[in-house]
């Protein structure tokens, strides 16, 4: 009795180990198309100078108060 009980656990066993498991993907998203990456040099009224991407633009700020 108790060897058939071993051979069925056992055969139990190997019969579960063979079944394929589908486990689903996760979701994908687009890939953006960005562009390029160009820079230009700051130089202003400054006493330094840097790089900028061309995608930003700079507005001039004034202080109104003196």
């Amino acid at each position: 009795m108790r060897n058939t009980l071993f051979i069925l656990i056992t055969l139990f066993c190997l019969v579960s180990c063979t079944e394929e498991i589908n486990i689903p993907k996760p979701p994908t998203y687009l890939r953006p198309e960005l562009p390029e990456h160009v820079y230009d040099i700051y130089n202003d009224n400054c006493p330094y100078t840097f790089e900028i991407a061309k995608s930003f633009t700079i507005k001039k700020v004034s202080d109104e108060n003196g």
